[in-house]
């Protein structure tokens, strides 16, 4: 089996780190050709089949489409009890089979907690990115298209897995869209008008990543007998969310809570106009203040998911970090090490040196290993020097 993917630049490789935010990220598509084993560990058809296997599945965890149209759920799923004694559509193997042997597409949704190398990818672009996502699984049929085009309202990391699929990356890209109604029910006709010509097409082999930043039009078609590929999300906090936290400052201000002035005549129009101008610069002063900047830190910092962990026998919680300084390099140099990346040098101590150049090359690990990889550091080195890096910035518990 292949090793799990742990970081960033382990997953992008060829592709540096830094070369892909500064030049792709947010910017422009990019295709990343791998070699056939690179995302061993994602994925593979006994994986699929166990997972499909899990009693876990809704209709809308579970979706089917054909020719560009979903399946209704109802053509695929039985009436049922979950778990929670409550009623749900629950997806019939034999239906589903009988779909996809007619050529339709499945899709999984939100599978990160069903596999632990998935969810190994996601966590390391969440961290690269300090934002929260999810991964889907689509399975399609040769030349049988699932989905018309369109533009995700999030990053997209796409990792080919089986087969091959063809691409078309269109010229169009909507600016910054959101999940809001104005970018979720928009006509077909119209995404067509808005998605211009094909910028590029590309065929995408077992162990290619396509990164598409959001927004970009795009489409897909299987081109072997069968594709499979898992697609990782990710979105990062809007300044829409940074005004969600400034009203709730903004209630504490009885400015904003006094009521709106009558105007039915150009007099109260003017009075008007002086309570919005009173009311645009206290909400200046808020936003500026140390209270406002302070909600921006604590929503962009703390916009990752912590999920799950378990680590029995062993009662006491999994500690597991990531690094979130992607390019960071740790050396020596005579008796001093120095740990180095974008606008970050550091000097560490000949103690602290060598578990931080450890860090750095694994990306992603448990305190477990990282005691066992250094028997003779005693725990409370180990905790502080922990503390010291995720203080920093330089490592973030996930």
């Amino acid at each position: 089996m292949s090793e799990q993917i742990t970081s960033f630049r382990q997953l992008i490789d060829p592709l540096p780190p830094e070369k892909f935010f500064q030049d792709y990220c947010r910017q422009r598509p990019v295709h990343i050709a791998g070699r056939p084993e690179k995302f061993g560990s994602v994925m593979n058809w006994d994986d699929l089949n166990r997972m499909l296997e899990m009693a876990v599945w809704t209709a809308r965890s579970l979706q089917l489409s054909l020719d560009k149209q979903r399946i209704p759920p109802g053509a695929y799923c039985r009436n049922t009890v979950d778990r929670n004694q409550m009623q749900v559509l629950q997806p019939e193997s034999e239906k589903i089979m009988d779909f996809l042997k007619r050529g339709a597409s499945l899709l999984l949704n939100e599978i990160e907690t069903l596999h632990p190398g998935v969810r190994s990818v996601l966590e390391t672009i969440e961290a690269a990115h300090g934002g929260r996502g999810n991964a889907n699984l689509y399975c399609s049929w040769k030349q049988r298209q699932a989905f018309d085009s369109h533009y995700d309202r999030h990053e997209v990391y796409a990792l080919q897995i089986v087969g091959e699929k063809r691409w078309r990356v269109y010229e169009g890209r909507a600016e910054n869209p959101i999940e809001h109604p104005a970018f979720m029910n928009v006509p077909q006709a119209e995404y067509d008008r808005m998605k211009g010509a094909v910028a590029e097409e590309l065929v995408m082999r077992p162990g290619d990543l396509l990164y598409l930043p959001r927004g970009q039009f795009h489409d897909a078609l299987a081109s072997s007998d069968v594709s499979v590929h898992v697609t990782f999300s990710c979105s990062e906090p809007i300044g829409l969310e940074w005004l969600t936290k400034l009203w709730e400052l903004a209630v504490k201000d009885p400015v904003f809570r006094a009521d709106l002035p009558q105007c039915n005549d150009r007099e109260g129009e003017e009075r008007l106009r002086r309570h919005l101008d009173q009311l645009s610069e206290r909400f200046q002063e808020i936003a500026r203040g140390d209270e406002g900047m302070q909600r921006a830190v604590a929503l962009r910092n703390g916009f990752t998911v912590r999920r799950p962990g378990f680590s029995l026998p062993n009662f006491e919680p999994r500690q597991s970090f990531q690094v979130l300084r992607q390019d960071l390099r740790v050396v020596r140099r005579g008796k001093e090490w120095v740990a180095v990346a974008e606008d970050y040098k550091v000097s560490q101590s000949p103690e602290d040196g060598p578990l931080l150049g450890w860090m750095a090359e694994q990306g992603r690990f448990d305190k477990t290993a990282l005691a066992a990889a250094f028997p003779q550091v005693t725990d409370s080195v180990l905790e502080g020097l922990l503390e010291r890096l995720c203080a920093d910035r330089t490592l973030s518990q996930v």
